[in-house]
This record gives C-alpha cells, structure tokens and sequence, in this order.
C-alpha cells in the first residue's frame, strides 16, 4: 500500500480528504477530531511503510451500540465495507453511461476530464462528474478485491476483543 493507492481509491464513509503537512512529511487525513471518525494516512519511517490508522469517535460507537470493550469484536464486521474500503471507478460501465446521457464527443471529455482527475484522487474524480451534473457518482465505483485482505485484517484485529467472563465488571 503507498500514499497513491489510498489517494486514489481509499473511501471512508462520508468523510472528506484533508491533506496536511506536518512534521515528518504529508499527512492524509480523511474527516476531523468532532467528525464520528478520523483517518490519517502518514509515513511510519520506523518500520519504512504507510501507516493507515482509524480513529473511532463516541458518535459512531453510539450509533453502532457499542458501549463495552467487549463488544469491540463486533465493531469489525461495521466498518468494512460500510466505514472503509478501497473503490475505483468502473470507467466502461461510466463511459457507456456518459456517451448516452451526453452524446459520444462530450461525453469522452468528461470522461478524459474524470480519469485525470483520478490520478490524483477519488475525491477528485468524484468532483469532476459531479460539477459536470452526474447524480451520485458513487454508484459507478466498484469495490477493490484489495477490501478482502483488509476484511481478513480488521477481522484478526476483532479476535483479540473476545468476551472474557472473568475480565466482566458486574454491578450488583
């Protein structure tokens, strides 16, 4: 994973990209600390690789009905696909639908425009085809197969948030 492939395919939830330059190099954060969450994207020069962290706000967790540590576990199966995932653009599927909606010549200029836009983010793209009148963009994306190695990730994660009798406070 690099800084490109987040840039270009990282979508998580509603949040907007926010790139910041910070000490240590360019941060990518997606979100803000009074959003539900907040996802930051940083070099992690330690290990010599990109770091992309999840910070989960009380608002979410509240929505979701997660109030113990022990109900964690469950958090996993809620954020991927609905949270996090990577998407691209199904660019056939989109050009079919832009040469019938506006005809074959203004129809490939917008997909030119769009697929520029692409290089640099999905945000990016999605704000070309929106200015240009497409209703919800979105739906023209497909999933990444990329999203089954992080489905197997968050799951591992959730695994360590086992329901332990002993470790339960009970009030009397």
């Amino acid at each position: 994973m690099n800084r490109g492939l987040v840039l270009r395919h990282g979508k998580f939830g509603k949040s907007r990209l926010r790139e910041t330059n910070l000490a240590g190099g360019m941060t990518i954060r997606y979100g803000s600390r009074h959003s539900t969450k907040l996802v930051r994207v940083y070099p992690k020069e330690s290990l010599s690789c990109l770091r992309v962290e999840l910070e989960i706000h009380p608002g979410l967790l509240r929505t979701l009905g997660i109030s113990t540590i022990f109900q964690l576990g469950r958090l996993a199966g809620m954020l991927v696909p609905a949270h996090i995932q990577f998407v691209g653009y199904r660019w056939d599927k989109l050009e079919r639908y832009l040469v019938r909606r506006f005809g074959e010549s203004k129809g490939n200029r917008i997909l030119r425009q769009a697929r520029n836009a692409a290089e640099t983010s999905l945000q990016s793209a999605t704000r070309v085809l929106s200015g240009c009148g497409i209703p919800n963009p979105h739906r023209l994306q497909s999933p990444l197969r990329l999203n089954l190695r992080l489905r197997a990730a968050v799951e591992c994660w959730a695994k360590k948030f086992r329901i332990d009798e002993e470790l339960a406070v009970w009030s009397r």
